[in-house]
């Protein structure tokens, strides 16, 4: 943990590789936020194209300043309000850079994970 899900319209540049995209938005938030990247896992999910509607229009692929790429960091709650916005500064600067996405395109939020309400390795994790 943390886990980052992105989620966007299918992205039509010829350049987009997830295979480059993620493991590099992976090293950048473990570099910012010095952890190891055995723990920080990124997954990037494309809606069906026309099935994302903003200002009453549907989009058939990823518009570069409509339709927000969305952003989610599922963290431990037991961060500051500072580390969180490092890691929402640093993801979506990432995404931005990386996917050739304008960042102002880009809607980020965190979700606290819970001690206690977490499964993770065989086990309810407290921390």
């Amino acid at each position: 943990m943390p886990f980052i899900h992105i989620q966007s319209l299918p992205v039509s540049e010829s350049h987009f590789s997830l295979n480059r995209i993620l493991p590099a938005v992976s090293h950048d938030f473990s570099t910012a936020l010095e952890m190891s990247q055995d723990f920080i896992t990124v997954t990037w999910q494309f809606y069906p194209p026309n099935s994302y509607c903003v200002g009453g229009r549907v989009s058939p692929s990823q518009p570069k300043h409509t339709h927000p790429v969305l952003i989610e960091v599922f963290a431990p709650d037991f961060n500051s309000p500072e580390k969180i916005e490092t890691m929402l500064t640093v993801v979506a600067n990432s995404v931005a850079a990386y996917a050739s996405i304008d960042v102002k395109n880009i809607f980020a939020s965190f979700r606290p994970a819970r001690a206690g309400q977490v499964f993770s390795n065989g086990v309810v994790e407290y921390w």
